[in-house]
């Protein structure tokens, strides 16, 4: 099987098009019908009961989302710093804007807490306010239907595969309240806790890492840019209120090897992380402590790939 085509900004663009339009369509709603009644029969909590008005709220969310591209050296980054994030309840000002969508060059294969792995690519996210008048953020996090790894695809309806994302997860959290014990949430619906902890690496600590490093400079650059111009042609053709407009976050390379003798550096075949560690800084902007990465040490030539290790526990019984 082939790997699946990488993603781009203009692709992200793309996408986040079509799955607005997926949502506006009553394919769209029985979908989330569907995922409704599915959360609904495991016990787990949903942002809408009725699924219009689920649909209706991805839609706006979509409509009005900027757009993020993440790239594969970036990404790597951000879930290598989310495994070693402490907990820290979450605010507004950690978001680097009130609703966005982020998509990945390249998917992650995540574990779901039932065992089984999903190929995130992208998430979104928006400002919510609940029924009890408490401020917090929404998350919707999408899979790559094209990326085989992924083992639910093989029992999507095919009207459900209409774009190339799917929805694989929903989650919310209010703003300063923190994460539940994974003990909690593992009784509660009757799952491990070691799957619990490994899935809100993903679902939770990976989006507030990658804000973090967003709002790094020494880590992170995030430059504006456009999509092609034949995908700006077709958004303006169909009434789509997406500019084409495209935030790219890529990892910085402030290190260069060399030694203090002058002498040529070793060719290295890859590059890799040497450090990097989370620490709690003042930071003027928002008027208080927040976690903060410290830079970590990239070493290895430019030119070659970044490989941090990685570890997919996939736990039955």
């Amino acid at each position: 099987m082939s790997a699946p085509v990488p993603f781009t900004p203009t692709r992200a663009v793309e996408v986040q098009d079509e799955t607005a339009r997926f949502f506006m369509s009553e394919a769209g709603v029985e979908f989330m019908r569907g995922i409704i009644k599915a959360r609904t029969e495991d016990n787990y909590e949903t942002l809408f009961t009725e699924a219009g008005k689920r649909a209706a709220f991805e839609l706006r969310v979509m409509m009005g989302a900027r757009t993020y591209f993440v790239t594969q050296d970036m990404l790597e980054v951000a879930e290598h710093a989310a495994r070693s994030m402490p907990a820290q309840p979450m605010v507004d000002t950690d978001m680097p804007c009130p609703t966005g969508f982020v998509v990945f060059e390249r998917a992650l294969p995540m574990p779901d807490v039932h065992g089984k792995l999903l190929a995130f690519v992208a998430f979104s996210w928006s400002i919510i306010i609940d029924s009890d008048g408490v401020r917090g953020t929404a998350w919707t996090y999408y899979g790559d239907a094209t990326d085989g790894r992924d083992e639910y695809l093989a029992d999507m309806p095919w009207q459900w595969k209409v774009t190339r994302l799917l929805y694989i997860g929903e989650n919310s959290e209010g703003f300063g309240m923190g994460e539940n014990a994974p003990e909690v949430t593992a009784e509660r619906y009757g799952i491990d806790t070691e799957r619990v902890v490994e899935a809100r690496v993903y679902m939770r600590r990976l989006p507030l890492a990658l804000w973090a490093l967003m709002q790094s400079e020494g880590v992170a650059s995030v430059t504006e840019e456009r999509a092609d111009r034949a995908a700006r042609r077709r958004l303006v053709k169909s009434n789509s209120p997406l500019t084409g407009e495209v935030s790219v976050v890529r990892l910085r390379r402030p290190h260069h090897d060399s030694d203090a003798s002058g002498e040529s550096a070793v060719e290295w075949s890859r590059r890799w992380i040497v450090s990097g560690h989370w620490r709690r800084a003042w930071r003027p902007s928002v008027k208080a402590h927040r976690l903060t990465w410290i830079a970590p040490f990239v070493k290895g030539p430019e030119d070659k790939p970044l490989v941090i290790p990685r570890r997919v526990h996939v736990l039955d019984r």
